[in-house]
């Protein structure tokens, strides 16, 4: 918008633009596309040549995500069949000589910005002109969920010594500039995480004694964002008459991001709180201040373990660059540095690739949506390939849940998965959340796989946030059903209502409103995909089943697979037989369910619900969603399930019972199940039937229709029937718990 407005021209003239779900068409020829690189990547899915474009302007590209090194290496092999074709990669931080070199020792220009001065203020400086103090430490009261979870991590005060240890040099060589309270604060470990308190105060100074002019703030993440935007309007400090705040962060509508670049009134100072988004994307030609937090989200990899997680780190020096050229874009500015200035040396010149820190499953989809061969050989053609032991475990994980075949190559569900913004898993229940009908479940936990649950852990009121998780839980053992029904619960209240409903079952309103904004983006992925007649996410059809949690676990196992362990018990001491949940799988053998579960909550019975348990040990299952280690392997947002989902969506072996004829073991893992012959002839036909229908839904969208046939409708329902009476055969146990056999391989003595 604002390229066409300096050409005081319109958009859809000679400038237009293209992002996911939003597109202005410029004009055909001699003209100029701004796009992601998401959206280049889907240009060269159609036109592998990019036979429309002249020059490609790769913007940014020290960022390294997945998008830009697909797209670099994708160019590359363009650049080979079009030698017109002219390529640019930008960026003010960019590592020029290797990515010269990746491109065959290509020119580098290098050129001089027009850039006002910036002055640099650092954390010593900001606690002396704020007079900022760290909170009085209380005495903590933590529940014992979270002691046991943390048992064996380095405690407060190890973190303290190692930070001393690590400062110290430097704060001795600066005594002489601080006062006492900033040299003791700057003592304190706690002083570099990320306090709103500080940056409230430091907006105050700026706002009092600075001359006007719009500030930027960076903070983390969307939660940050809102929990600050919060505290600030809820002050009094910062009325409307007098500031407008915005936030800003890759889920904003467009029409809200407008309202950013607009100069407001004279008698006005404009506030905008971002995410890192503002480093680069975009320029607000206003701003002058800019409060930096030094923090930023990563996403990062354990190869050896194969767990993914999502912190809040210390940026780059890069990202530190580019925070500080805001302030000096238009006029001369002021940045604001959370960090020391030891830290801001101390800390990475760069990122590691995203393609390094990731488990690969959404890479090697674009992989196979762009037709690139096997994912390794496509991911050593990229800038910094990744491990290959990643590489493997991605191809075999999206194998074992039917996204590729064994050559490697995209099946119907995978094909759909690779067109999905989601993790392959929430793609998948999204799709089977569609197919049979509880839409609104699965997009619920969908979303929250996307970001985070709403559930808050607020210290000295332990009990009653678990008393409020458990009733979300409706008695199920699912912390999938309490993430959906506790979203869906707040949903159904309006106005001021739902900030009341999340106060007082301890859910964070915020996060809800951002995982609902997120479930309308995700059915209208599913309705562009023809698994909807509209974008209705609470329509009566797509819910028809909703309130069958028993297919909904089923549902939630066949996505979550293969992440998959077989449950097992152990009883406390002085007789009493009294679970502890403990599961196992193949490849890590113990796994423990996080204490933080419903699972795991104490009093299964009563007014809260009651865990519910097969009377044989063989058939009880977790599907999990993500495993961590601390002091243990663990295990979080787990779902208890049955044989029966395993045998409809899952992988299992057929071997015959020598002791019995007429009998057969249906293996999951090392697990076997007993099951009459007639009756595993009978299953094997449904599965079957199973698959066909499924393959036929998910084949054939094009033509738009949500509605099952006479025949497909026979064989849902025939597979709800059955997956709900064995969950409804469970019994509840609590005393008289049996104890574990401690084999390695256990088997069901109940017949199927």
């Amino acid at each position: 918008m604002r390229v066409s407005k300096e050409r005081n021209e319109n958009l859809g003239n000679s400038v237009g633009y293209a992002v996911r779900l939003e597109k202005v068409e410029e004009r055909p020829r001699a003209s100029i596309q701004y796009c992601t690189t998401g959206i280049l990547l889907a240009n060269l899915e159609m036109d592998q040549s990019l036979s429309d474009y002249s020059h490609i302007i790769l913007d940014e590209v020290h960022e390294r995500d997945v998008h830009v090194d697909l797209s670099m290496c994708m160019l590359k092999q363009v650049l080979k069949k079009r030698t017109d074709l002219k390529l640019i990669l930008m960026s003010a931080t960019i590592d020029a000589d290797s990515l010269s070199q990746y491109f065959d020792d290509c020119p580098l220009l290098h050129i001089e910005g027009l850039a006002y001065p910036v002055q640099d203020i650092y954390l010593e400086q900001i606690l002396e002109m704020t007079k900022f103090k760290l909170p009085l430490e209380k005495p903590r009261n933590v529940p014992k969920w979270k002691r046991y979870a943390n048992k064996g991590v380095p405690d407060e005060m190890e973190k303290s010594i190692k930070y001393r240890a690590e400062i110290s040099p430097w704060l001795e060589s600066k005594k002489s500039e601080l006062s006492n309270e900033v040299y003791k604060t700057l003592q304190d470990c706690r002083i570099e995480s990320l306090h709103l308190g500080l940056i409230m105060e430091l907006l105050i100074h700026i706002c009092e004694k600075e001359p006007p002019g719009a500030i930027l703030v960076f903070l983390p993440g969307m939660g940050d964002i809102k929990k600050l935007k919060s505290i600030m309007e809820d002050s009094q400090q910062f009325p409307p008459s007098r500031f407008e705040i915005y936030p800003l962060h890759s889920k904003l509508a467009t029409l809200e991001q407008h309202k950013i670049f607009a100069r407001p009134p004279e008698h006005i100072r404009k506030i905008i709180i971002a995410t890192n988004i503002a480093e680069t994307s975009i320029t607000i030609d206003d701003v002058v201040y800019v409060v930096d937090c030094g923090k930023i989200k990563i996403n990062g990899l354990n190869i050896e373990t194969n767990i993914s997680t999502l912190s809040t780190e210390w940026m780059s020096q890069a990202n530190l660059r580019q925070r500080r050229g805001r302030a000096g874009r238009c006029q001369p500015g002021v940045c604001y540095h959370l960090l020391t200035s030891y830290r801001a040396e101390a800390i990475p010149e760069r990122l590691l690739p995203e393609l390094q820190r990731s488990n690969l499953l959404e890479p090697v989809l674009m992989i196979k949506r762009l037709r690139l061969g096997l994912a390794a050989e496509a991911l050593k053609m990229v800038p910094s390939p990744p491990a290959q032991a990643t590489i493997s475990r991605a191809v075999q994980h999206l194998q074992s849940c039917g996204a590729l075949d064994e050559t490697e190559t995209l099946t119907p569900l995978g094909w759909h998965l690779a067109r999905l913004p989601v993790h392959p898993a929430a793609g998948k229940l999204l799709l089977l959340g569609a197919l049979f009908g509880c839409l609104d479940r699965a997009a619920s936990v969908a979303a929250v796989w996307g970001f985070k649950d709403p559930f808050q852990l607020v210290l000295g009121k332990e009990q009653e946030v678990d008393r409020a998780k458990r009733s979300f839980a409706l008695g199920e053992p699912s912390d999938h059903v309490a993430i959906s029904e506790a979203i869906i619960r707040w949903e159904e209240c309006w106005g001021k209502k739902r900030r009341a409903f999340a106060y007082e079952n301890f859910l964070s309103n915020n996060t809800l409103e951002l995982l609902t904004e997120m479930k309308k983006q995700l059915a209208d992925n599913l309705r562009q995909m023809g698994f909807l007649s509209s974008g209705n996410i609470k329509s009566s059809y797509e819910n028809r089943n909703s309130n069958n949690m028993s297919l909904f676990k089923g549902i939630i196992a066949a996505s979550l697979y293969p992440n998959i362990a077989h449950v097992r018990w152990t009883c406390l001491n002085q007789g009493r037989k009294v679970p502890r949940f403990v599961a196992r799988s193949p490849e890590d053998g113990k796994l423990t369910i996080h204490p933080s579960s419903v699972m795991c909550m104490p009093k299964f019975k009563g007014s809260y619900g009651s865990v519910k348990l097969c009377d044989n040990p063989g058939a009880n299952w977790l599907v999990y969603w993500l495993k961590q280690r601390s002091s243990d392997l663990f295990i979080f947002d787990v779902t208890l399930i049955y044989t029966l989902p395993l045998l409809f969506f899952g992988e299992f072996m057929i071997t015959d019972d020598e002791e019995d004829p007429n009998s057969c073991f249906m293996s999951i893992m090392n697990v076997k199940v007993r099951c009459k012959k007639d009756n595993a002839s009978k299953l094997f036909e449904l599965r079957c039937l199973l698959d066909k229908v499924l393959a036929s839904k998910i084949t054939d969208t094009m033509s738009h229709s949500t509605q099952h046939n006479e025949f497909e409708e026979h064989v849902l329902n025939t597979l709800i029937q059955l997956i709900t009476a064995e969950d409804e055969k469970a019994e509840y146990l609590g005393e008289d718990f049996p104890e574990s056999d401690n084999s390695e391989s256990e088997y069901d003595s109940r017949n199927y």
